[in-house]
Protein backbone atom coordinates (compact mmCIF):
# COMPACT_ATOMS: atom_id res chain seq x y z
CA UNK A 1 0.00 0.00 0.00
CA UNK A 2 0.97 3.37 -1.31
CA UNK A 3 2.13 5.90 1.94
CA UNK A 4 1.00 8.83 2.27
CA UNK A 5 1.67 11.63 0.20
CA UNK A 6 2.87 15.42 1.47
CA UNK A 7 -0.58 16.75 0.86
CA UNK A 8 -2.47 14.20 2.14
CA UNK A 9 -0.23 14.37 5.16
CA UNK A 10 -0.71 18.35 5.36
CA UNK A 11 -4.33 18.01 5.31
CA UNK A 12 -4.62 15.56 7.80
CA UNK A 13 -2.73 17.44 9.92
CA UNK A 14 -4.70 20.58 9.31
CA UNK A 15 -8.01 18.54 10.19
CA UNK A 16 -6.89 17.30 13.35
CA UNK A 17 -6.00 21.25 14.26
CA UNK A 18 -9.21 22.44 12.92
CA UNK A 19 -11.06 19.21 15.23
CA UNK A 20 -8.46 19.41 18.01
CA UNK A 21 -7.61 23.18 18.71
CA UNK A 22 -11.60 24.32 19.35
CA UNK A 23 -12.05 21.19 21.35
CA UNK A 24 -9.55 22.01 23.94
CA UNK A 25 -10.64 26.05 23.74
CA UNK A 26 -13.61 25.83 25.97
CA UNK A 27 -15.51 23.23 23.97
CA UNK A 28 -15.87 25.30 20.39
CA UNK A 29 -18.53 27.22 22.59
CA UNK A 30 -16.93 31.18 22.27
CA UNK A 31 -16.53 33.40 19.18
CA UNK A 32 -12.70 32.98 19.11
CA UNK A 33 -12.79 29.59 18.94
CA UNK A 34 -15.63 28.90 16.31
CA UNK A 35 -13.76 31.46 13.97
CA UNK A 36 -10.60 29.65 14.36
CA UNK A 37 -12.85 26.36 13.26
CA UNK A 38 -13.67 28.30 9.83
CA UNK A 39 -10.38 29.35 9.32
CA UNK A 40 -8.67 25.93 10.03
CA UNK A 41 -11.56 24.09 8.23
CA UNK A 42 -11.08 26.51 4.76
CA UNK A 43 -7.76 25.40 4.82
CA UNK A 44 -8.11 21.71 5.67
CA UNK A 45 -10.43 21.98 2.34
CA UNK A 46 -7.63 23.71 0.41
CA UNK A 47 -5.50 21.20 1.04
CA UNK A 48 -7.98 18.48 0.63
CA UNK A 49 -8.66 19.67 -2.70
CA UNK A 50 -4.91 19.77 -3.44
CA UNK A 51 -4.40 16.18 -2.43
CA UNK A 52 -7.16 15.03 -4.70
CA UNK A 53 -5.39 15.91 -7.24
CA UNK A 54 -3.08 12.99 -6.67
CA UNK A 55 -3.70 9.07 -8.37
CA UNK A 56 -5.95 7.18 -5.46
CA UNK A 57 -5.42 3.88 -5.64
CA UNK A 58 -8.82 3.24 -4.54
CA UNK A 59 -11.80 4.76 -6.07
CA UNK A 60 -14.60 5.56 -3.53
CA UNK A 61 -18.31 6.46 -5.07
CA UNK A 62 -20.09 8.89 -3.01
CA UNK A 63 -22.72 7.93 -1.26
CA UNK A 64 -26.24 9.67 -2.04
CA UNK A 65 -23.77 12.44 -1.73
CA UNK A 66 -25.02 15.20 -4.02
CA UNK A 67 -28.66 14.90 -1.62
CA UNK A 68 -26.32 15.35 1.42
CA UNK A 69 -24.65 18.59 0.21
CA UNK A 70 -27.97 19.85 -1.36
CA UNK A 71 -29.76 19.62 1.93
CA UNK A 72 -27.12 20.93 3.71
CA UNK A 73 -27.08 23.81 1.27
CA UNK A 74 -30.37 24.64 1.48
CA UNK A 75 -30.02 24.63 5.10
CA UNK A 76 -27.32 27.19 5.33
CA UNK A 77 -29.35 29.15 2.69
CA UNK A 78 -32.14 29.23 5.08
CA UNK A 79 -29.78 30.34 8.42
CA UNK A 80 -28.54 33.11 5.82
CA UNK A 81 -32.42 34.23 4.63
CA UNK A 82 -33.56 34.05 8.61
CA UNK A 83 -30.31 36.70 9.46
CA UNK A 84 -30.93 39.07 6.44
CA UNK A 85 -34.49 39.32 6.69
CA UNK A 86 -35.42 39.91 10.69
CA UNK A 87 -38.56 40.98 11.44
CA UNK A 88 -37.80 41.42 14.72
CA UNK A 89 -35.11 43.39 16.62
CA UNK A 90 -33.87 42.84 20.55
CA UNK A 91 -33.96 45.84 22.79
CA UNK A 92 -31.95 45.05 25.86
CA UNK A 93 -34.08 46.53 28.99
CA UNK A 94 -34.61 45.44 32.53
CA UNK A 95 -37.18 42.72 31.79
CA UNK A 96 -36.03 39.14 32.03
CA UNK A 97 -34.50 39.33 28.26
CA UNK A 98 -35.64 42.08 26.22
CA UNK A 99 -38.04 44.05 24.33
CA UNK A 100 -38.78 42.70 20.46
CA UNK A 101 -39.66 45.39 18.35
CA UNK A 102 -40.45 44.65 14.85
CA UNK A 103 -38.78 45.73 11.54
CA UNK A 104 -39.29 45.73 7.64
CA UNK A 105 -39.40 42.87 6.29
CA UNK A 106 -40.00 40.48 3.28
CA UNK A 107 -42.84 38.47 4.42
CA UNK A 108 -43.24 35.85 2.23
CA UNK A 109 -39.36 34.56 2.98
CA UNK A 110 -38.00 32.83 5.99
CA UNK A 111 -37.41 35.33 8.74
CA UNK A 112 -35.75 35.75 12.09
CA UNK A 113 -34.45 37.76 15.19
CA UNK A 114 -32.07 40.52 15.20
CA UNK A 115 -30.06 39.09 18.44
CA UNK A 116 -27.04 39.42 20.61
CA UNK A 117 -24.29 37.87 18.11
CA UNK A 118 -22.58 37.39 21.62
CA UNK A 119 -23.27 36.96 25.01
CA UNK A 120 -25.06 40.58 26.26
CA UNK A 121 -22.61 42.30 28.80
CA UNK A 122 -22.77 41.09 32.38
CA UNK A 123 -25.99 38.56 31.49
CA UNK A 124 -26.21 35.11 30.82
CA UNK A 125 -28.10 35.30 27.13
CA UNK A 126 -25.87 32.97 25.07
CA UNK A 127 -26.09 33.70 21.26
CA UNK A 128 -29.64 34.22 19.55
CA UNK A 129 -28.82 35.44 16.25
CA UNK A 130 -28.85 33.19 12.66
CA UNK A 131 -24.94 35.22 11.96
CA UNK A 132 -23.67 33.13 15.35
CA UNK A 133 -25.89 29.92 14.15
CA UNK A 134 -24.03 30.23 10.68
CA UNK A 135 -20.80 30.81 12.11
CA UNK A 136 -21.79 27.14 13.86
CA UNK A 137 -22.58 25.64 10.80
CA UNK A 138 -19.49 26.84 9.25
CA UNK A 139 -17.10 25.82 12.12
CA UNK A 140 -19.07 22.15 12.08
CA UNK A 141 -19.15 21.58 8.33
CA UNK A 142 -16.30 23.00 6.84
CA UNK A 143 -13.77 20.26 8.38
CA UNK A 144 -16.15 18.03 7.60
CA UNK A 145 -15.95 18.59 4.30
CA UNK A 146 -12.15 18.48 3.84
CA UNK A 147 -12.56 15.08 6.04
CA UNK A 148 -14.75 14.25 3.10
CA UNK A 149 -12.53 14.75 0.85
CA UNK A 150 -9.07 13.23 1.97
CA UNK A 151 -10.77 10.17 2.74
CA UNK A 152 -10.23 8.34 -0.44
CA UNK A 153 -7.73 5.29 0.25
CA UNK A 154 -7.39 2.94 3.26
CA UNK A 155 -3.82 4.29 4.54
CA UNK A 156 -5.34 7.94 4.94
CA UNK A 157 -8.24 6.20 7.06
CA UNK A 158 -5.72 4.91 8.79
CA UNK A 159 -3.67 7.57 9.52
CA UNK A 160 -7.09 9.25 10.18
CA UNK A 161 -8.18 6.74 13.22
CA UNK A 162 -4.21 7.00 15.02
CA UNK A 163 -4.96 10.18 15.21
CA UNK A 164 -8.24 10.67 16.52
CA UNK A 165 -7.19 7.37 19.20
CA UNK A 166 -4.11 9.23 20.30
CA UNK A 167 -6.72 12.69 20.52
CA UNK A 168 -8.81 10.38 22.28
CA UNK A 169 -6.63 9.52 25.07
CA UNK A 170 -4.95 12.97 25.93
CA UNK A 171 -8.52 14.52 26.08
CA UNK A 172 -9.45 11.52 28.26
CA UNK A 173 -7.09 11.44 30.69
CA UNK A 174 -7.03 15.44 31.46
CA UNK A 175 -11.05 15.19 31.74
CA UNK A 176 -10.18 12.35 34.46
CA UNK A 177 -8.09 14.12 36.53
CA UNK A 178 -10.24 17.04 36.64
CA UNK A 179 -13.39 15.19 37.52
CA UNK A 180 -11.74 13.35 40.21
CA UNK A 181 -10.16 16.66 41.49
CA UNK A 182 -13.44 17.90 41.88
CA UNK A 183 -13.20 21.03 40.18
CA UNK A 184 -16.18 23.24 39.05
CA UNK A 185 -13.55 25.37 36.86
CA UNK A 186 -13.55 24.78 32.79
CA UNK A 187 -9.54 23.48 32.08
CA UNK A 188 -8.84 24.53 36.12
CA UNK A 189 -9.54 28.55 35.42
CA UNK A 190 -12.85 29.74 33.56
CA UNK A 191 -15.66 30.08 36.07
CA UNK A 192 -19.32 31.36 35.08
CA UNK A 193 -22.18 31.08 37.54
CA UNK A 194 -24.39 32.10 35.16
CA UNK A 195 -23.71 29.70 32.52
CA UNK A 196 -23.08 26.86 35.51
CA UNK A 197 -19.92 25.50 33.96
CA UNK A 198 -17.91 22.53 35.39
CA UNK A 199 -17.23 20.40 32.82
CA UNK A 200 -13.19 19.68 32.27
CA UNK A 201 -13.21 21.30 28.84
CA UNK A 202 -16.88 21.77 27.79
CA UNK A 203 -19.47 24.96 29.12
CA UNK A 204 -21.87 22.28 30.33
CA UNK A 205 -21.22 18.65 31.45
CA UNK A 206 -23.87 17.33 28.81
CA UNK A 207 -22.23 18.87 25.94
CA UNK A 208 -18.72 17.40 27.26
CA UNK A 209 -20.25 13.82 27.99
CA UNK A 210 -21.36 13.86 24.07
CA UNK A 211 -18.11 14.39 22.86
CA UNK A 212 -16.61 11.95 25.30
CA UNK A 213 -18.92 9.31 23.66
CA UNK A 214 -17.97 10.37 20.31
CA UNK A 215 -14.41 9.98 21.31
CA UNK A 216 -14.77 6.46 23.05
CA UNK A 217 -16.87 5.37 19.88
CA UNK A 218 -13.34 6.12 17.77
CA UNK A 219 -11.44 4.76 19.67
CA UNK A 220 -13.09 1.44 20.22
CA UNK A 221 -13.44 1.74 16.20
CA UNK A 222 -10.35 2.47 15.33
CA UNK A 223 -8.68 -0.77 18.03
CA UNK A 224 -11.47 -3.08 16.03
CA UNK A 225 -10.63 -1.76 13.05
CA UNK A 226 -10.39 -4.07 9.68
CA UNK A 227 -6.50 -4.70 8.56
CA UNK A 228 -6.70 -2.90 5.63
CA UNK A 229 -7.73 0.43 7.97
CA UNK A 230 -6.29 0.11 11.12
CA UNK A 231 -3.39 1.97 12.96
CA UNK A 232 -0.50 0.42 14.11
CA UNK A 233 -1.20 -3.02 13.19
CA UNK A 234 2.12 -4.31 13.29
CA UNK A 235 3.60 -2.22 16.44
CA UNK A 236 4.99 -4.84 19.25
CA UNK A 237 2.06 -5.03 22.45
CA UNK A 238 -0.63 -3.48 20.41
CA UNK A 239 -3.26 -4.91 22.41
CA UNK A 240 -2.07 -3.39 25.36
CA UNK A 241 -1.29 -0.11 24.60
CA UNK A 242 -5.07 0.00 23.14
CA UNK A 243 -6.29 -1.56 26.23
CA UNK A 244 -5.10 1.31 28.11
CA UNK A 245 -5.80 3.99 26.45
CA UNK A 246 -9.41 2.76 25.61
CA UNK A 247 -9.66 2.00 30.04
CA UNK A 248 -8.46 5.93 30.08
CA UNK A 249 -11.37 7.31 27.68
CA UNK A 250 -14.10 5.14 29.18
CA UNK A 251 -12.94 6.32 32.77
CA UNK A 252 -12.92 10.09 31.36
CA UNK A 253 -16.11 9.48 30.26
CA UNK A 254 -18.09 8.02 32.92
CA UNK A 255 -16.75 10.00 35.19
CA UNK A 256 -18.15 13.76 33.43
CA UNK A 257 -21.24 13.36 35.87
CA UNK A 258 -23.60 12.75 33.00
CA UNK A 259 -26.40 10.27 33.49
CA UNK A 260 -26.51 9.85 30.04
CA UNK A 261 -22.48 9.24 29.32
CA UNK A 262 -22.78 6.44 32.10
CA UNK A 263 -25.51 4.67 30.37
CA UNK A 264 -23.58 5.55 26.65
CA UNK A 265 -20.60 4.40 27.95
CA UNK A 266 -22.28 1.41 29.63
CA UNK A 267 -23.93 0.64 26.34
CA UNK A 268 -20.96 0.93 24.09
CA UNK A 269 -18.60 -1.10 26.64
CA UNK A 270 -21.87 -3.88 26.75
CA UNK A 271 -21.89 -4.04 22.24
CA UNK A 272 -17.94 -4.44 22.11
CA UNK A 273 -18.29 -7.70 24.51
CA UNK A 274 -21.85 -9.04 22.64
CA UNK A 275 -19.49 -8.15 19.22
CA UNK A 276 -16.83 -10.26 20.08
CA UNK A 277 -18.78 -12.94 22.16
CA UNK A 278 -21.25 -13.31 19.58
CA UNK A 279 -19.70 -14.98 16.75
CA UNK A 280 -18.05 -17.71 19.12
CA UNK A 281 -21.68 -18.45 21.15
CA UNK A 282 -21.36 -21.73 20.08
CA UNK A 283 -18.15 -22.39 22.14
CA UNK A 284 -19.99 -20.38 25.06
CA UNK A 285 -20.55 -24.31 26.78
CA UNK A 286 -16.90 -25.20 26.07
CA UNK A 287 -15.42 -22.05 28.46
CA UNK A 288 -18.38 -21.42 30.89
CA UNK A 289 -15.11 -21.25 33.61
CA UNK A 290 -13.51 -18.55 31.85
CA UNK A 291 -16.51 -16.59 31.06
CA UNK A 292 -18.13 -16.83 34.21
CA UNK A 293 -14.43 -15.85 35.75
CA UNK A 294 -14.80 -12.66 33.18
CA UNK A 295 -18.05 -12.00 33.78
CA UNK A 296 -17.05 -11.70 37.75
CA UNK A 297 -14.77 -9.29 36.97
CA UNK A 298 -16.66 -7.39 35.42
CA UNK A 299 -18.92 -7.40 38.07
CA UNK A 300 -16.37 -6.26 40.51
CA UNK A 301 -15.15 -3.52 38.24
CA UNK A 302 -18.42 -2.02 37.97
CA UNK A 303 -18.65 -2.28 41.94
CA UNK A 304 -15.50 -0.19 42.20
CA UNK A 305 -16.50 2.55 39.76
CA UNK A 306 -19.67 2.88 41.50
CA UNK A 307 -17.60 3.95 44.81
CA UNK A 308 -15.47 7.00 42.63
CA UNK A 309 -17.14 10.25 43.72
CA UNK A 310 -17.96 11.50 40.35
CA UNK A 311 -19.70 8.40 39.58
CA UNK A 312 -21.71 7.79 42.57
CA UNK A 313 -23.25 11.48 42.70
CA UNK A 314 -24.01 10.26 38.92
CA UNK A 315 -25.82 7.29 39.63
CA UNK A 316 -27.69 9.40 42.97
CA UNK A 317 -28.71 11.87 39.97
CA UNK A 318 -30.24 8.53 38.04
CA UNK A 319 -31.96 7.36 41.03
CA UNK A 320 -34.12 10.63 41.18
CA UNK A 321 -35.19 10.05 37.26
CA UNK A 322 -36.31 5.90 38.32
CA UNK A 323 -38.88 7.22 40.78
CA UNK A 324 -40.44 8.14 37.48
CA UNK A 325 -39.51 5.71 34.69
CA UNK A 326 -41.57 7.72 32.25
CA UNK A 327 -39.59 10.32 32.82
CA UNK A 328 -36.26 8.54 31.66
CA UNK A 329 -37.02 8.81 28.05
CA UNK A 330 -37.13 12.89 28.30
CA UNK A 331 -34.68 13.42 31.15
CA UNK A 332 -37.20 14.65 33.51
CA UNK A 333 -40.50 16.11 34.04
CA UNK A 334 -39.03 19.75 34.13
CA UNK A 335 -37.65 19.07 30.36
CA UNK A 336 -40.61 18.55 29.46
CA UNK A 337 -42.57 21.69 30.34
CA UNK A 338 -39.76 23.17 28.42
CA UNK A 339 -40.48 21.56 25.30
CA UNK A 340 -43.88 22.09 25.54
CA UNK A 341 -43.03 26.01 25.35
CA UNK A 342 -40.77 25.21 22.53
CA UNK A 343 -43.89 23.23 20.79
CA UNK A 344 -45.84 26.07 21.22
CA UNK A 345 -43.38 28.71 19.17
CA UNK A 346 -43.91 26.13 16.33
CA UNK A 347 -47.72 25.92 16.49
CA UNK A 348 -47.68 29.58 15.59
CA UNK A 349 -45.13 29.15 12.74
CA UNK A 350 -44.46 25.79 12.09
CA UNK A 351 -42.76 25.92 8.28
CA UNK A 352 -39.65 28.28 8.72
CA UNK A 353 -39.99 28.92 12.10
CA UNK A 354 -39.17 32.13 14.06
CA UNK A 355 -35.58 32.24 13.13
CA UNK A 356 -32.59 31.05 14.63
CA UNK A 357 -31.82 31.65 17.94
CA UNK A 358 -35.12 32.51 18.83
CA UNK A 359 -36.04 30.04 22.06
CA UNK A 360 -34.47 32.83 24.62
CA UNK A 361 -36.09 35.48 22.71
CA UNK A 362 -39.70 34.48 22.84
CA UNK A 363 -39.73 32.21 26.30
CA UNK A 364 -41.18 35.43 28.34
CA UNK A 365 -44.24 35.47 25.68
CA UNK A 366 -44.74 32.13 25.48
CA UNK A 367 -44.26 30.14 28.84
CA UNK A 368 -47.88 31.55 30.11
CA UNK A 369 -49.22 29.59 28.08
CA UNK A 370 -47.84 26.52 29.86
CA UNK A 371 -48.68 27.04 33.51
CA UNK A 372 -46.87 23.76 34.54
CA UNK A 373 -43.83 26.14 34.03
CA UNK A 374 -44.61 28.95 36.56
CA UNK A 375 -45.90 26.05 38.58
CA UNK A 376 -42.73 24.20 39.01
CA UNK A 377 -40.49 27.53 39.35
CA UNK A 378 -42.87 28.63 42.33
CA UNK A 379 -42.76 24.82 44.20
CA UNK A 380 -38.97 24.70 43.40
CA UNK A 381 -37.12 27.89 43.08
CA UNK A 382 -39.55 30.70 44.43
CA UNK A 383 -37.04 33.15 44.66
CA UNK A 384 -36.24 33.25 41.01
CA UNK A 385 -37.49 36.11 39.67
CA UNK A 386 -36.16 35.93 36.06
CA UNK A 387 -38.14 33.40 34.44
CA UNK A 388 -36.28 32.69 30.80
CA UNK A 389 -34.53 29.53 29.79
CA UNK A 390 -32.03 29.81 27.19
CA UNK A 391 -32.46 26.22 25.41
CA UNK A 392 -35.73 24.11 25.33
CA UNK A 393 -33.23 20.78 26.64
CA UNK A 394 -33.91 19.00 23.14
CA UNK A 395 -32.41 20.28 19.95
CA UNK A 396 -35.15 18.79 18.30
CA UNK A 397 -37.64 20.11 19.51
CA UNK A 398 -36.57 23.45 19.52
CA UNK A 399 -34.89 23.07 15.85
CA UNK A 400 -38.75 23.03 14.90
CA UNK A 401 -39.29 26.41 16.69
CA UNK A 402 -36.39 27.96 15.33
CA UNK A 403 -36.01 26.62 11.88
CA UNK A 404 -40.02 25.55 11.29
CA UNK A 405 -40.78 22.09 9.65
CA UNK A 406 -38.67 22.84 6.52
CA UNK A 407 -35.52 23.46 7.94
CA UNK A 408 -35.76 20.50 10.84
CA UNK A 409 -36.13 18.12 7.99
CA UNK A 410 -33.38 19.68 5.64
CA UNK A 411 -30.75 19.33 9.03
CA UNK A 412 -32.33 15.77 10.02
CA UNK A 413 -31.87 14.43 5.55
CA UNK A 414 -28.49 13.65 5.83
CA UNK A 415 -28.19 11.65 9.20
CA UNK A 416 -31.21 9.21 7.32
CA UNK A 417 -28.94 9.29 3.92
CA UNK A 418 -26.04 8.21 6.11
CA UNK A 419 -28.16 5.29 7.94
CA UNK A 420 -29.27 3.84 4.38
CA UNK A 421 -26.30 4.09 2.96
CA UNK A 422 -25.02 1.71 6.07
CA UNK A 423 -28.02 -0.30 5.29
CA UNK A 424 -26.84 -1.06 2.03
CA UNK A 425 -23.31 -2.07 2.94
CA UNK A 426 -24.25 -4.89 4.98
CA UNK A 427 -23.30 -7.06 6.60
CA UNK A 428 -20.84 -4.58 8.92
CA UNK A 429 -18.03 -4.81 10.55
CA UNK A 430 -17.41 -4.44 14.11
CA UNK A 431 -15.99 -1.29 14.00
CA UNK A 432 -18.51 0.47 11.67
CA UNK A 433 -21.18 -0.79 14.43
CA UNK A 434 -19.51 1.15 17.40
CA UNK A 435 -18.50 4.18 15.03
CA UNK A 436 -22.21 4.16 13.74
CA UNK A 437 -23.68 3.65 17.02
CA UNK A 438 -21.80 6.78 18.50
CA UNK A 439 -22.79 9.29 16.33
CA UNK A 440 -26.55 7.59 16.92
CA UNK A 441 -26.22 8.13 20.75
CA UNK A 442 -25.11 11.74 19.85
CA UNK A 443 -27.99 12.38 17.91
CA UNK A 444 -30.68 10.63 20.70
CA UNK A 445 -29.10 12.71 22.82
CA UNK A 446 -29.92 15.80 21.13
CA UNK A 447 -33.63 15.12 22.35
CA UNK A 448 -33.03 15.23 25.89
CA UNK A 449 -30.52 18.15 25.74
CA UNK A 450 -28.54 21.02 23.86
CA UNK A 451 -25.39 19.26 22.59
CA UNK A 452 -26.28 19.44 18.49
CA UNK A 453 -25.90 23.18 18.15
CA UNK A 454 -21.94 22.73 19.29
CA UNK A 455 -19.71 22.52 16.44
CA UNK A 456 -17.63 20.75 18.09
CA UNK A 457 -19.97 18.33 18.96
CA UNK A 458 -21.93 18.53 15.51
CA UNK A 459 -18.73 18.03 13.68
CA UNK A 460 -17.20 15.11 15.10
CA UNK A 461 -20.23 13.45 14.95
CA UNK A 462 -20.38 13.53 11.23
CA UNK A 463 -17.22 13.39 10.90
CA UNK A 464 -17.64 9.87 13.11
CA UNK A 465 -20.84 9.18 10.59
CA UNK A 466 -18.24 9.74 7.23
CA UNK A 467 -15.56 7.63 8.58
CA UNK A 468 -18.36 4.81 9.30
CA UNK A 469 -18.81 4.79 6.12
CA UNK A 470 -15.43 4.51 4.70
CA UNK A 471 -14.77 1.21 7.31
CA UNK A 472 -17.96 -0.14 5.62
CA UNK A 473 -15.91 0.64 2.23
CA UNK A 474 -12.60 -0.59 3.01
CA UNK A 475 -11.14 -4.21 1.60
CA UNK A 476 -10.89 -6.07 4.21
CA UNK A 477 -14.30 -4.54 6.25
CA UNK A 478 -16.02 -8.37 6.21
CA UNK A 479 -13.24 -9.94 7.06
CA UNK A 480 -13.40 -12.23 10.70
CA UNK A 481 -13.22 -9.98 14.00
CA UNK A 482 -10.01 -9.75 15.22
CA UNK A 483 -8.16 -7.27 17.84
Amino acid sequence: MSPLSHSERFALATLAVAWVAPAWWLGASTVQSQFFAVTAGTLAVLVALLARRTPSAVQRPPFTALAVVGCLVAFVALLLCQALNPDRMLVPDRRPVGLLQPLDHTAWLPTGIAGPFDRLLGDFLLFADAWRHLLVAGAALLPLFACALVLRRPAVLRALLGLLFIHAVLFSTFALAHNLSGSKAVLWMVNDAASHLGAPQFPFKNQQASYQLLLLALALGAWLAPESCRPWSAAPHRARWFAFGLCLVFLGTVTTRSRFALAGALALSGLVALLILWPHRHAWRRHRRGLAIAGTAVLFSLAGLACVPPVRATLGRVAELAREPGDLLVGGSYRRILRDIAWEMTKDRPWFGHGAGCYVLLFTSYHPRVPAFMEAVRRHQPNWNRPVHVHADSDWIEFTAEYGAVGTALFAAPWLFWLATLRRLRPLAPAVVLTASGTMLVLAHGWIDFVLRNPAILGLAAATAVISVAIARSPSSSAPLSA
